[in-house]
Parts: structure tokens; C-alpha cells; sequence
């Protein structure tokens, strides 16, 4: 009682300091991903002007990046939760903006270089751009994983409620941005392409655009870092690293960390990151491209790709309103569960189209809509397990498991690509639809699975058993593993609540000794 009372007095966690972190958080997230979709809107196109007529640049770009980021996140990942936490966005602010620089400047210039040696050029060109594009996505790690599983939590931990608001606030700017970032780069680059205007005729009125929205990119990266670091000194004391951040024992890699880590994270992470094996994506490249060549328009893509973004906003929208109905597993198994079972109807109507010749275009339209339907259940899932993790995760290496998260997500999009690759002739993408419903259903199975194995209750430690616990009334023991936050939870007489390895037999065989 007195802890909670002190809290309460504490001026650094006053109300007024919380809602002001969070207005700095959301409208540093605001203004870079704005920025950041913008810029990712034009990446493939000013890529392609590198090899026309050919998927060679913009193949050999994704490939780079999620490869740089499979192997490398981890490591950024396990060293920004020992940096101090500004330092570490710091250099990730300076990465990108010095990323986004470098590409700016190669699509101003490499239209006057390319004349003089066409080959050479263009290969040193693609060459910089990937070196570019994996240093832009190594510093949005240093970022963007860092601000949503570590900041958020350590700034508003005595807030629940509100840290679960931000959290969905942030993943609706992440959905709005992906619609109204593309949507002002397009008309940024139509209108230099109309007004005919550059500044030399070699370079195209195009790649003015590019170059105009680099540059806005690179400016908002300043606000972004004078956002975070006002929310940072607003509760230094709160946000320092305890001690220098240097151990005399080697400090354990992300991915062993993630291995040994309690409360189940990897099936958490991996049912998230399973999700990503599927082709059926409304603004996917391969469903972009397969719908294109069976005859929708451009319009009609564009519509697909709009009505995805206001689903999963509407997915994450309803979210909150779920999470107090049916609480943190029931919200993310249903949100799960309508994931899987509309990617099954859409794989389903996809099935018929292939054998009804006359229906065809009808059932790909109903396959487009299940694709759609599907979008409020990932993202409202992607919502509720960072809640889970944040509140799971040891507040000691949150930053290193988001990292393996991402380093997971980005493998299973590197696998669909190379399938993709493989099977490149459009009577193979049924096979590619079917794996991605089984992918869904994997999904569904494995957070059900985490659901039955790891639970949490009340329960009371006694010091006589070391790290196992005690069921009140029954007397059962076993033993896990705590977390800092968990272990701080205890109360004198040793009872806490956090979930902790405890299947179902287990707990009706509690039950019915209890009994």
C-alpha cells in the first residue's frame, strides 16, 4: 500500500506528464512514418528506372534489406537494450537520415552520369541503393522496435490503460500512413511530372519528385528526435540504464535470450510471424502482379489496396472494446480465429475461380474480399501481442526480443519472396494461396497452443523451494522462471500474479486437488 501511494505522489508519474509523453510519442510516430511510407512509395518506382522492363533492382533491393535485417536486427537489437535508450535513437535517426540522403542523391545523379558508361553505372547505381536501403532498415530498427516495446512501457508502466491506448493509437497511424503517405507522393510526383520542370534535361521531371519527398523524409527525422528526447528527459530518471550498462559476463545474443526467455514468447512470436507466409496481402507485389495479369485495373488494385488499410484500422479500432469484453486471450483468439477462417474462404473462392472459367473474374472479386475481411483480424492480433509481450518480456532485453520478432517476420516474407521466384508462372500462384491459408491456420494453432500451456493466476513462492511456488490450498509446487517486473510484483507474504508455464491438465488436476 504504501508503494501505491508513493506512486501516486510521485511527480514524475503525474497525469499530466503521462498524457504529455503521450502526445510526444504519437506525434513523433506520426511524422516519420508519414515520412517513411512516402518514401517507401517511391523506392520501387525510382528503381525500376535503374532496369526497365525488368524486377531485377527492386528484387535485388527487398532481398538485401530483409536479409540485412534477419541477420543483423538481433544484434542491434541486443545491444540497444544495454545503450542508453536516447543514444541508441539517436543513431538510428542519423542511419536513416543519412540512408535516405544517399538515395536522394543517387536518383539526382545518376541520370547525368549514366550516358557516359550505361553498364557501369547502372550496376554501381543498384549497388549503392541496396547499401543505402539496408542502412535506412537497420536504423528504422534502432527506432521504431525500441519506441514500441521498450519506451512506451517504461514511460507509462504504472499506466496500463493508457500504454494500451498508445499502443493502438500508433498501430492506426501505422495503417492511415500506408494510405495517405503513397497517396501525397503520387500526387508530389504527378505534379512534377506535369509541370515538365528540372533542373537539367537529362534528369526526368520524375525523379524531381523522388528527390522532393527524400528530402521531406529527411526532415522529418529532426521533429522525430526532438519529440523522443523531450519525452525522455521528461522522466530521465525513469529512462536511465541502471549502472554504466557494462557486465564483466559477456552479454548473451538476442536469439539466445529469446530461447531461454519465460511466459512462452516464442510461441508468441512465431504465431505472429507465421502469419507473414502468405501471399495474400491486399498491397503484396506477388497478388499485386497476379491480379493485374488476370485483368483488374489499375484503379481497382488501388481499391483493393485502400480497403485492406480501413479494415485493419477498423480492426484495431475495435480492438479495446474486444480486449474489455473478452479479455487478453479471448480478444487475440477471436481476432486470430476470423484471420484464419477468412483466409481459408478466400483460398476456397480462389479454388473456384480456377475451375469456373465463366465466373471467374466474379469469384476473384469475392477472393479479394475475403483477402480484405481478413486485415481487422492481423492487425487487431498484431495489436494484442504487443500488449502481451510488453507486459511478458523482461524489461532487461525488450528491444533484443522485438528484435527477433522483426528478424522473424522478415525471414517468412524472404521465404514467400523466393517461392514466389520459384514458382513465377501464374498457374502455380494457387499453390502459393493454398500454402498461405495453411500459414493462417498455423497461426490460429500456435497461440492456441501458447493459450493451454501458459496461464495466469494467483499463486504464493515459498522461500523453502527456491524458484518454485506454492498453490494456496493445495499445495502444489513446480518451478519458473520470473522476470524483473514479475519479481517485483511479490508482496511480503510472497503471493503475485504473472503468467508462467502451466498447462491445462496441470490446472484441472489443481482444480480437482483443491477440491
Amino acid at each position: 500500500l504504501k508503494s501505491c501511494v508513493c506512486v501516486m505522489h510521485d511527480p514524475l508519474l503525474d497525469s499530466n506528464v503521462d498524457a504529455a509523453v503521450q502526445t510526444r510519442i504519437l506525434l513523433s510516430h506520426g511524422i516519420t512514418r508519414l515520412g517513411t511510407q512516402a518514401w517507401l512509395f517511391c523506392t520501387p518506382l525510382f528503381l525500376l528506372s535503374f532496369t526497365p522492363g525488368r524486377l531485377l533492382a527492386p528484387a535485388l533491393f527487398g532481398l538485401c534489406t530483409y536479409c540485412a535485417n534477419l541477420l543483423l536486427g538481433p544484434w542491434l537489437g541486443s545491444w540497444a537494450d544495454r545503450a542508453d535508450r536516447l543514444t541508441v535513437v539517436r543513431y538510428g535517426t542519423l542511419m536513416q537520415g543519412a540512408a535516405v540522403l544517399g538515395n536522394t542523391i543517387l536518383i539526382f545523379a545518376t541520370p547525368l552520369l549514366v550516358e557516359d558508361s550505361p553498364g557501369n553505372m547502372v550496376l554501381s547505381a543498384v549497388g549503392i541503393a541496396c547499401c543505402c536501403g539496408v542502412l535506412e532498415k537497420l536504423g528504422a530498427s534502432l527506432t521504431d522496435v525500441p519506441v514500441k516495446r521498450d519506451w512506451g512501457p517504461t514511460l507509462l508502466w504504472h499506466n496500463s490503460e493508457l500504454l494500451r491506448a498508445t499502443n493502438t493509437y500508433m498501430s492506426q497511424i501505422d495503417l492511415t500512413t500506408e494510405v495517405v503517405g503513397p497517396f501525397l507522393a503520387g500526387v508530389v510526383i504527378a505534379l512534377c511530372a506535369s509541370s515538365q520542370w528540372s533542373p537539367s534535361s537529362r534528369v526526368p521531371p520524375e525523379n524531381v519528385g523522388y528527390v522532393l519527398v527524400g528530402l521531406a523524409n529527411i526532415i522529418s527525422f529532426v521533429p522525430q528526435y526532438i519529440l523522443l528526447r523531450s519525452a525522455y528527459f521528461m522522466r530521465e530518471e525513469i529512462m536511465k540504464r541502471k549502472g554504466s550498462g557494462v557486465t564483466k559476463e559477456r552479454p548473451k545474443g538476442s536469439w539466445a535470450v529469446w530461447i531461454r526467455h519465460p511466459a512462452g514468447v516464442q510461441l508468441l512470436g512465431l504465431s505472429y510471424a507465421v502469419l507473414y507466409l502468405t501471399v495474400m496481402s491486399p498491397h503484396g507485389p506477388l497478388l499485386t502482379a497476379y491480379l493485374s495479369d488476370a485483368g483488374l485495373s489499375a484503379s481497382q488494385l488501388s481499391i483493393l489496396r485502400g480497403a485492406g488499410a480501413l479494415a485493419g484500422v477498423a480492426g484495431v479500432t475495435a480492438k479495446p472494446q474486444c480486449f474489455r469484453s473478452c479479455g487478453d486471450k479471448g480478444s487475440n483468439v477471436f481476432a486470430v480465429g476470423t484471420l484464419g477462417l477468412s483466409g481459408l474462404c478466400a483460398a476456397a473462392c480462389f479454388a473456384l475461380a480456377g475451375v469456373h472459367d465463366a465466373d471467374r473474374i466474379k469469384l476473384l472479386y469475392l477472393f479479394c474480399f475475403f483477402v480484405v475481411m481478413a486485415r481487422p483480424g492481423l492487425y487487431a492480433f498484431e495489436l494484442g501481442v504487443l500488449n502481451q509481450e510488453q507486459e511478458l518480456v523482461d524489461e532487461k532485453c525488450r528491444s533484443g526480443i522485438g528484435a527477433v520478432d522483426n528478424a522473424l517476420t522478415s525471414a517468412a516474407t524472404l521465404i514467400m519472396y523466393v517461392a514466389g521466384t520459384l514458382l513465377n508462372d501464374t498457374s502455380y500462384f494457387g499453390w502459393l494461396v493454398n500454402a498461405s491459408a495453411a500459414c493462417l491456420l498455423a497461426g490460429v494453432a500456435l497461440y492456441s497452443l501458447w493459450c493451454m500451456l501458459f496461464h495466469e493466476h494467483k499463486h504464493r513462492h515459498s522461500s523453502e523451494i527456491g524458484d518454485g511456488h506454492s498453490h494456496a490450498g493445495h499445495g502444489h509446487v513446480h518451478h519458473h522462471v520470473h522476470t524483473t517486473q514479475a519479481q517485483r510484483t511479490l508482496d511480503e507474504e510472497g503471493w503475485h500474479v504473472h503468467v508462467h508455464f502451466n498447462p491445462v491438465w496441470r490446472r484441472g488436476f489443481s482444480a480437482s486437488a483443491s477440491n
